[in-house]
């Protein structure tokens, strides 16, 4: 009879830890996209991996948290960058020099691989290894470290192959990479299954297939023996590893930086390479990517976590406020439209607005970019609403105006979107596709928050001159 996966993996500490597993922390990224929340928080522009989003420790050191219980200390590695020394040097200042990679640039996730592997072989050729971004979030530990171990377990069995911890998705991400599965192996005893493709960053129409054909989302946590990662990379950026090991050798690791190109470890090595790759379902771990504010407001809505920098911060303004004008309301605004642009429903579009007021007002921010972050997120949640195909035929600007129709019974929602009178919200309301060019180039000068984006500008300006 069969172990279940449960027998197998028992304890994933007395599973997994071994002096020949190693972990690989990637912590030398830029985190730009995260750098007005992380000043917001900590006062400077650090990058996101040493910033405490939900109080207490940073990202790095509850990504060595979550991976202490697995890995041996003396076996974990910090890939970082050099320009961020002021920040890594406080959170590792008991770990020692030799486990500290120091990057001359950041080049990279698979530049920084092919750094720490080179590493770890000379210190040990039978190594299995665990890489882990230092951006993520989960709400279950335990569960995170019974996935590690299945991983583990199947990189140990298949040495030829390295393994891909999913994740059950939620919804059509555009932001994540997807992994299609294929059949399981049927001799393993751990859950392990088999992958047919790999997408990045897919557009919306290919990510709601996806979706509905339960695809998982791609955590980029990757385990496999150190012997195998340099066969992927050789086969796909040969002259990354070359160079490196030449640097490593000569001492001249500044001098090769400067010439080499980044290289994307998920989309350049892995994504070609399928039939190389093995993956874990994880279900349970309750993982989030936090590549934007508006995973991290996903995260603290979700979570009910209420951070002390999000405490100090004001509470969100009153719905008289908000119907005053001002530039939260032209971020509503531009929300909206963004919302209905990527749902193709007004109705989701406005849920998700009025979604996102919630939450903010759940956590108790106020700015107006958090705010923008925090709807965005809620649009994603309520992406897979169908496109009004009958519409398509239109100009956008009409396609805009006219789908804002089933908003009619909302009138107040509507003012506070478009930030304009209830008289003017009435006039676009009797908008329609009959309406002669006249009746829509005069409506259009009267919304100057449509002129004030800029992905219409140019047709306003159309519609202003052919009106005169």
């Amino acid at each position: 009879m069969k172990a279940s996966q449960a027998e197998v993996l028992g304890n994933p500490c007395e599973v997994v830890k071994s002096r020949h597993h190693w972990a690989v922390l990637l912590a030398g990224g830029d985190g730009t996209r995260l750098q007005s929340l992380t000043f917001k928080i900590a006062g400077d522009s650090r990058p996101k991996q040493f910033c405490s989003f939900f109080g207490g420790e940073s990202l790095l050191a509850q990504t060595r948290v979550r991976l202490e219980s697995l890995i041996h200390g003396d076996r974990e590695l910090f890939v970082v960058t050099r320009a961020h020394e002021t920040y890594y040097r406080a959170e590792l200042k008991n770990v020692d020099d030799w486990r500290i990679i120091p990057q001359p640039l950041n080049r990279g996730t698979g530049v920084a691989a092919t750094l720490a592997l080179l590493h770890i072989v000379q210190r040990d050729p039978d190594a299995v290894v665990v890489f882990s971004p230092c951006d993520h979030y989960y709400s279950d530990a335990e569960a995170f470290s019974r996935a590690i171990s299945a991983a583990v377990f199947g990189a140990e069995q298949y040495p030829d192959s390295l393994v891909i911890l999913g994740v059950e998705a939620h919804y059509a991400e555009v932001e994540y990479g997807w992994i299609e599965l294929g059949s399981a192996i049927s001799n393993s005893p751990v859950t392990i299954l088999r992958v047919n493709r790999f997408w990045e960053k897919p557009p919306l129409p290919q990510a709601r297939a996806l979706f509905r054909r339960g695809c998982l989302w791609n955590t980029f946590v990757t385990v496999g023996r150190a012997s195998t990662f340099p066969d992927l990379l050789c086969s796909q950026v040969p002259e990354v590893i070359l160079t490196l090991n030449k640097a490593v050798a000569e001492n001249q690791l500044e001098a090769a930086y400067r010439l080499m190109p980044a290289v994307d470890l998920s989309r350049q090595v892995l994504a070609p390479q399928p039939h190389r790759l093995l993956t874990v379902r994880d279900t349970t771990s309750g993982w989030a990517d936090l590549g934007s504010p508006s995973r991290v407001m996903d995260v603290l809505a979700l979570n009910s976590i209420q951070p002390a920098w999000a405490r100090e911060l004001h509470s969100f303004p009153s719905p008289e406020d908000l119907a005053a004008g001002g530039e939260v309301c032209k971020t509503l605004s531009e929300t909206f439209r963004a919302a209905f642009m990527l749902t193709g429903s007004a109705e989701a579009a406005e849920n998700a607005v009025l979604d996102g007021i919630t939450a903010t007002d759940h956590v108790g921010i106020a700015d107006d970019v958090l705010l923008l972050e925090t709807v965005k997120s809620a649009v994603k949640r309520r992406i897979d609403f169908p496109i009004h195909s009958e519409l398509s035929d239109f100009p956008p600007e009409l396609q805009r105006l006219f789908l804002l129709a089933p908003l009619a019974r909302h009138s107040f929602v509507l003012r506070i979107l478009l930030g304009i009178t209830i008289e003017n919200c009435s006039r676009i309301l009797r908008l329609g596709i009959e309406e002669t060019d006249e009746v829509l180039c005069a409506a259009l000068r009267e919304l100057p928050l449509l002129e004030a984006d800029s992905s219409i500008r140019r047709e306003c300006a159309d519609a202003k001159r052919s009106s005169r």
